[in-house]
């Protein structure tokens, strides 16, 4: 983790990696919710923090590697994930620190952790939702016969 300045304000910036279509849709996210990355990263940090999913089932997410030596790569695709950094205010940085130490974690699993429950758990792709309905339904549909 680093300090940054951006127009005039500090942040903690944290490399981390995603699967691209996850990042993909954080952006697509942010964009609906009327902000940049920028704020979303804050954000999500801030509702993280707020509500400590891991404290509830959330299991923590470990990243995966950007490529692979040759000898992994044949006959595989690319790994499918990117490098991303999520840029976050110095107090929620000095908590994920606390949090990654605790949990004996690396700081970029605690961020994919957060990109992870905010693009799959409070904000879940359109298919991602019909399929839990449906799944509902057939549940409260099944006990009752």
């Amino acid at each position: 983790m680093r300090k940054i300045i951006v127009k005039g304000q500090t942040f903690d910036e944290i490399p981390t990696r995603v699967p691209v279509k996850m990042h993909m849709y954080a952006k697509a996210l942010a964009f609906a919710l009327n902000q940049n990355l920028r704020q979303s990263y804050i954000e999500m940090t801030e509702k993280f923090l707020r509500e400590k999913p891991w404290e509830t089932g959330l299991k923590w997410r470990q990243t995966k590697g950007l490529s692979q030596t040759l000898t992994e790569s044949a006959g595989r695709q690319a790994t499918g994930w990117m490098q991303i950094n999520m840029r976050v205010t110095p107090e929620q940085g000095a908590d994920l620190t606390r949090i990654a130490q605790s949990a004996d974690i690396s700081m970029s699993s605690v961020t994919y952790t957060i990109l992870y429950w905010w693009t799959w758990y409070v904000y879940p792709p359109a298919y991602e939702r019909e399929r839990r309905a449906k799944l509902q339904a057939q549940r409260s549909g099944g006990s009752k016969a």
